[in-house]
């Protein structure tokens, strides 16, 4: 299914090839391998699939939490302590949420990641030398 997902719609992008087993699989995508034709040069290349109605069920998700805070704000009295601000907590959960379905996120965690390996392994080959 990956393969047909991928050259009926590549988004843009001209593959060489994909492995249809996942490397890795979450609950909300999993990640295959594939080759990238990009300036005439193979790239080695993750390809990350979201799962079915993992958005819907993402915002299900997010409508009760938003109506678990809504109960908390008119029944102050079920909070022990110190009242929190939900409207911020809440904010700050669909963020976090939103941003693992997030395509240019990901991308920019993945990239921060690479990067960051690169130079670690620059600086162990330095050490070793």
């Amino acid at each position: 299914m990956v393969r047909e997902i991928i050259f009926s719609d590549p988004g843009g992008y001209q593959f060489v090839s994909i492995r249809t087993e996942s490397t890795k699989v979450g609950t909300v995508a999993q990640v295959n391998q594939g080759v990238l034709l990009k300036d005439r040069k193979k790239e080695d290349v993750a390809i990350r699939f979201l799962k079915p109605g993992v958005r819907r069920g993402i915002d299900i998700d997010l409508a009760i939490i938003r109506d678990f805070f809504g109960l908390l704000q008119t029944h102050p009295e079920r909070l022990l302590g110190a009242q929190p601000n939900l409207d911020q907590i809440f904010a700050i959960t669909k963020r976090a949420i939103l941003a693992d379905i997030d395509l240019e996120t990901t991308r920019n965690r993945h990239l921060e990641g690479y990067r960051a390996y690169k130079g670690l392994r620059q600086h162990l080959r330095l050490l070793v030398q």
